[in-house]
């Protein structure tokens, strides 16, 4: 990635990098780095990087989110929580809409969690207010229906975000007859 930064960057492609929460468009905010509060390790242990001659785990210290503050409660994409998605969702409460959370779309790297760690995200999940969520890729099916479960959602506010489905707001989710 930094060889391909570099290259694009010599070709007059300019990188904006944010380190804390920023609105970029009116109601569209990144989240900056995601502090993390809690303890959720969702990302590859087995991950190296080298940095200065020295490999070391790689906890994804650039993960963030995409945040759209609405009257309903933000509406928060993010690609693999490797920040944990409870970390995540608790500094757009605090720094950009203390709000429920109207839908929480996109990955979770949850498909190897524990039993534990389920049923920890789980509650954390539900004492923040998820509304609708479409997990995606890095959540696992089985760690969906869990959330669901957990957070009291249904097979119309909880789903599988397949190729094709789609939230609207002020409507929900509309998934595909394979991610219900």
């Amino acid at each position: 990635m930094i060889a391909t930064r570099k290259e694009l960057e010599a070709a007059n492609v300019k990188f904006l990098e944010y380190s804390e929460a920023t609105e970029i468009l009116p109601a569209v905010w990144v989240t900056g780095p995601i502090t993390r509060t809690h303890s959720e390790k969702t990302y590859p242990k087995a991950v190296k990087v080298n940095i200065d001659g020295q490999w070391v785990e790689d906890y994804v210290p650039e993960s963030q989110g995409l945040t759209v503050v609405t009257a309903q409660g933000p509406i928060v994409l993010l690609g693999c929580g490797h920040s944990g998605s409870v970390n995540l969702l608790e500094q757009v409460q605090k720094t950009i809409q203390n709000h429920s959370i109207h839908a929480l779309m996109g990955g979770m790297h949850l498909f190897a969690a524990d039993d534990q760690t389920l049923g920890w995200t789980s509650d954390r999940l539900r004492d923040i207010g998820i509304q609708n969520l479409m997990a995606v890729h890095c959540t696992g099916i089985e760690p969906l229906i869990r959330l669901r479960t957990g957070l009291g959602l249904n097979r119309r506010t909880a789903v599988v975000g397949a190729v094709g489905s789609r939230f609207v707001y002020g409507e929900g989710i509309y998934p595909t007859k394979i991610a219900q």
